[in-house]
C-alpha cells in the first residue's frame, strides 16, 4: 500500500506517511516521485524528499525552491527532457554490456518511470544482431542503388564531356552553357546522393554497428501512369535517412521482400521513426540529429513497435 495524501485531503498522519515511504523499495519511491508527485501536497513532497535523502537518492528533480505550481511546470519540462535523452543513455549502456535490469535501474535513477523504462528497452537495437537474409537483401538493394547512381553520373559527365569537346574542337562556344549546366548537375547529385554512392556493405555495417545513426524509415510508393490518369503499375520502396543526412532507397515490391524488411528492421532499428508526413520531413530537414527528439515533442513519434505488419 502506498499512501499518497493528495492535495485536497492532506489529513493523513505524517508519521504514518513516513513509515509507509520507509517500507517502499527505491524503485517504488522513484516511480512515485516521477509519476504521482503532482498529486502530492507540499508537506508530503517534503516527507518524500527526506526519505530520498536518507537513502542517498537524488531528490533535486522534484524538491526545489519556489511555489508548488511552478515546481510542477518545471518538473513536467524536466520529465519530457529526461524521456527524450533516456534512449541515448540506455543505448550507450547496452553497448557497454549492461543487462536490461541494470539499464532499467539506471533509467529509474534518472527519473524515468518503470513503464517508460520497459518501453525504452523494447526500442533498443540488438547489439548482436544477425539476420543473413535481411543483410543480403539490404546489401543487394543498396548495391543496385549505387550502380544506378553511378550510371546516371557517368551519363551526365559523359554528355558534358562531349559538349566540352565541341567547344574545344570546333570553337562552338554555344555548347559551353549546356556543358557547364551538366557538370553543375553532376556535382549537385554527388552531394545530394552521398548515401547512394556508399554501397551495400556500408549500410549493412551501419545497421549492425551504428544503428542509432538511422533515425527515419520512409515508405515510398511510386505510381507509373499514362497521361496522369491510368496507373500502369506501382513500385514500393523504403528509404533509410540518417543523422548526418545520408539517404538510401531500396526497392521492396514483393510481399516476401516487405515482410523480410520489416522483420529485419524491427530487430535492428526498433527506435527509428517510420512513415511519412510533411511535418516529419520538416522536423528532419531542420535538424536530422535531433529529429527523434523533435518528433517526441511534437507528439508524432511513431517507432516500429506501433506499426502492425
Amino acid at each position: 500500500m502506498i499512501l499518497y495524501a493528495y492535495k485536497p485531503k492532506a489529513m493523513i498522519d505524517p508519521a504514518l506517511i513516513k513509515w509507509n515511504y520507509s517500507t517502499l523499495s527505491d524503485g517504488q519511491l522513484l516511480l512515485l516521485a516521477t509519476k504521482e508527485r503532482h498529486k502530492l501536497s507540499t508537506d508530503v513532497l517534503n516527507i518524500l524528499g527526506e526519505e530520498f535523502k536518507k537513502r542517498g537518492l537524488d531528490a533535486s528533480f522534484f524538491i526545489k525552491d519556489g511555489p508548488l505550481e511552478e515546481q510542477n511546470k518545471v518538473d513536467t519540462a524536466n520529465a519530457a527532457t529526461a524521456n527524450i535523452n533516456a534512449w541515448d543513455f540506455a543505448f550507450k549502456q547496452r553497448l557497454a554490456g549492461k543487462t536490461d535490469k541494470e539499464i532499467i535501474d539506471g533509467l529509474m535513477m534518472k527519473g524515468v518511470g518503470a513503464a517508460a523504462a520497459l518501453l525504452i528497452i523494447k526500442r533498443l537495437p540488438q547489439t548482436d544482431f544477425k539476420n543473413e537474409d535481411f543483410e543480403s537483401f539490404i546489401f543487394k538493394s543498396c548495391e543496385n542503388s549505387m550502380l544506378q547512381s553511378y550510371f546516371i553520373l557517368l551519363a551526365l559527365f559523359g554528355i558534358a564531356g562531349y559538349f566540352f569537346y565541341l567547344v574545344i574542337a570546333y570553337q562552338n562556344f554555344i555548347a559551353l552553357l549546356p556543358a557547364l549546366i551538366l557538370v553543375a548537375a553532376g556535382i549537385y547529385l554527388i552531394q545530394k546522393c552521398r548515401g547512394y554512392l556508399k554501397g551495400g556493405q556500408y549500410w549493412v555495417d551501419m545497421i549492425k554497428e551504428q544503428p542509432d545513426n538511422i533515425v527515419w524509415i520512409k515508405l515510398i510508393v511510386e505510381k507509373h501512369t499514362i497521361a496522369y490518369v491510368v496507373t500502369i503499375f506501382k513500385e514500393k520502396k523504403f528509404q533509410f535517412l540518417t543523422k548526418d543526412r545520408l539517404v538510401i532507397t531500396m526497392d521492396c515490391n514483393s510481399l516476401e521482400q516487405q515482410q523480410l524488411f520489416f522483420d529485419g528492421v524491427k530487430d535492428s532499428l526498433p527506435h527509428a521513426q517510420i512513415g511519412y508526413s510533411y511535418k516529419m520531413e520538416a522536423l528532419y530537414n531542420d535538424s536530422p540529429d535531433n529529429s527523434l527528439s523533435s518528433l517526441q515533442r511534437a507528439g508524432i513519434y511513431t517507432p516500429l513497435d506501433k506499426i502492425k505488419t
